[in-house]
């Protein structure tokens, strides 16, 4: 069996990932409402996030940083760009690994899983380093998302002061 930590040093393992989300999306929509799907894609983001801090933790000591890392080194995210707005941070994505062109769909956003993925991570690392962060969380939500038409994702994080 492959381990988590050997599935996020091969590189080829986000087509596999892509591959299993869309037959994971696909029966999620066939037996549940659109808000239910939502709460089961974000849960989903949240589970695989907690995993995979269980042995990978982001060392960067900002949030623009630990944003940074977290989208290249675990989302697979090369382009993308990071902006600062009054109550937070906007994050667009050029090369979602999930919306991919050949995907457009009616319905929830399709990468609600990756911004969870995100906020879960960055949450966490908050929680493990309370005295390096003026922050206690960031609350994502999707703005656009490529599988709905938009030329690229586009997340807003929430960040909350303590």
């Amino acid at each position: 069996m492959v381990s988590r930590e050997d599935l996020h040093k091969k590189k080829g393992a986000s087509l596999l990932i892509a591959m299993f989300y869309i037959e994971i999306f696909s029966e999620l929509m066939k037996h549940f409402d659109v808000g239910t799907v939502e709460q089961k894609l974000r849960q989903l983001g949240e589970n695989i996030a907690r995993s995979y801090y269980e042995y990978y933790q982001p060392k960067e000591s900002s949030i623009s940083g630990l944003v940074k890392e977290i989208a290249s080194n675990i989302g697979g995210i090369k382009k993308f760009k990071l902006t600062r707005v009054e109550d937070g941070f906007i994050v667009s994505i050029f090369d979602c690994p999930l919306c991919l062109e050949e995907i457009e769909i009616e319905g929830p956003h399709y990468c609600i899983s990756n911004m969870a993925i995100l906020e879960t991570l960055v949450n966490l690392t908050l929680q493990d380093r309370p005295h390096k962060f003026r922050y206690k969380q960031i609350i994502g939500d999707i703005i656009s998302s490529k599988s709905s038409g938009a030329e690229k994702c586009v997340y807003h994080y929430r960040l909350v002061e303590k």
